[in-house]
């Protein structure tokens, strides 16, 4: 086996070597060439193991202590001083909590009063009532009527002013309804931090009877509404609903043929009205 050794090392060696305690060894001009028995070289090896098993162990115990400090500082809390100051001086806000009160199985009457959009040469207004049943919280059954108050829109005062005709309208009377409620949504609404407001979306459908100054018929009608709940027993309402039916238009301008019926006309008449109930 060959080992280089430096030159100190050299002179070390060579003074051993005049004493007798080593043999074999062979000068160079640089470099020391030295013969060294397997016996030598297993000692030099197990040194060396013992060396990186050291070094190893002392690696670990560093892991560990460096793993062991990391995790005492993810674990310890971190404390937001001006976090805690805004919350403190942040407005407390109202938690909105559950649903203040049921509907199931109550009874619900209202009044009502609105504006209807049908023939563009009338003006129609309306009063009525509504009276419902609540199944539950999310379906109710509910009869609805009202008295339509009727009058000459401006557009037909100007097509008289300028033609000096009239026109064959035909005025709504009065209309009731039967309708399914369905009321998938609720809700609750913070007033400025003063109240919470509770509120429904209701969506149905339902058929109307219809009438009309030519006779009555019968129809049907969708609706949506919300209704705002003010007080467990108080209700304020905001309805819409299109009612499609088949009315009878008759002769109603010249005298010769008064009164006669001139056909039918599919009318979809649009009503918006705000309701006032009470839950009992």
């Amino acid at each position: 086996m060959i080992l280089e050794i430096s030159w100190s090392t050299f002179r070390a060696l060579v003074r051993k070597k005049e004493s007798g305690e080593h043999k074999g060894i062979m000068m160079m001009p640089h470099t020391l060439v030295v013969s060294v028995s397997k016996r030598s070289v297993s000692q030099c090896w197990a040194y060396i193991s013992d060396s990186f098993r050291l070094i190893a162990r002392l690696g670990l115990l560093v892991s560990i202590g460096m793993s062991a400090t990391a995790y005492a500082q993810g674990s310890s809390p971190k404390i937001d001083l001006r976090k805690i100051k805004a919350e403190e001086t942040a407005p407390q806000v109202q938690v909105v909590a559950n649903r203040l009160f049921s509907k199931s199985g109550r009874v619900n009457f209202g009044v009502l009063g609105g504006g209807v959009s049908t023939d563009p040469f009338l003006s129609v207004y309306q009063v009525g009532a509504s009276l419902g049943y609540h199944f539950n919280d999310f379906l109710a059954v509910q009869l609805v009527g009202w008295k339509d108050l009727v009058s000459d829109s401006a557009a037909l005062q100007q097509f008289i002013e300028q033609n000096e005709v009239g026109v064959n309208t035909v005025e709504p009377t009065a209309n009731l309804g039967l309708e399914l409620l369905w009321s998938p949504l609720y809700g609750k609404l913070n007033l400025l931090n003063a109240a919470i407001l509770y509120a429904d979306f209701h969506i149905g459908a339902g058929a109307d009877y219809r009438l009309t100054e030519n006779g009555n018929a019968i129809g049907g009608h969708i609706t949506l509404g919300q209704d705002f709940y003010l007080k467990k027993w108080l209700i304020l309402g905001l309805n819409y609903r299109a009612l499609l039916f088949n009315q009878t238009v008759k002769e109603k301008i010249a005298e010769a043929t008064l009164g006669r019926v001139l056909g039918t006309s599919t009318e979809i008449s649009q009503v918006v009205s705000v309701n006032l109930g009470f839950l009992f």
